[in-house]
């Protein structure tokens, strides 16, 4: 739980970034967030997305190849109840007394287990 933030750096090449909660597949035109500049890309997905989120990472065809580098990082210093990513007026979800602390790990390891299927399909 908690708002995400993904930064892509191209290492050779042009690869954009493009995420979603709908789909586990985002591409150029199913996607919810993107970055898709010359420099460095970053999204920071808000706590209220589904999870997992799905992670596409394009190369621009203006290369022949793209080589990345993506990080992922829990935003800590977003509120915990998601209140900078409600609405105003809507209602927010108090947590009960047995929910306990989610797990961090989970959620990384779920994104970085997405980049790696991604990063072998392209491969293979």
């Amino acid at each position: 739980e908690g708002r995400i933030v993904l930064r892509l750096r191209s290492l050779r090449g042009d690869a954009d970034l493009y995420v979603s909660d709908g789909t586990l597949h985002p591409s150029f035109d199913d996607y919810e967030l993107q970055s898709a500049t010359c420099g460095q890309d970053a999204v920071a997905v808000p706590a209220r997305f589904r999870r997992p989120v799905g992670i596409g990472v394009y190369g621009h065809p203006s290369h022949l190849e793209s080589q990345f580098e993506m990080r992922v990082y829990l935003d800590a210093t977003a509120d915990p109840l998601g209140a900078a990513d409600t609405p105003a007026g809507s209602p927010q979800r108090t947590p009960a007394p047995e929910d306990g602390p989610r797990d961090d790990e989970s959620v990384l390891w779920t994104l970085l287990f997405s980049v790696l299927k991604l990063v072998l399909e392209v491969l293979f």
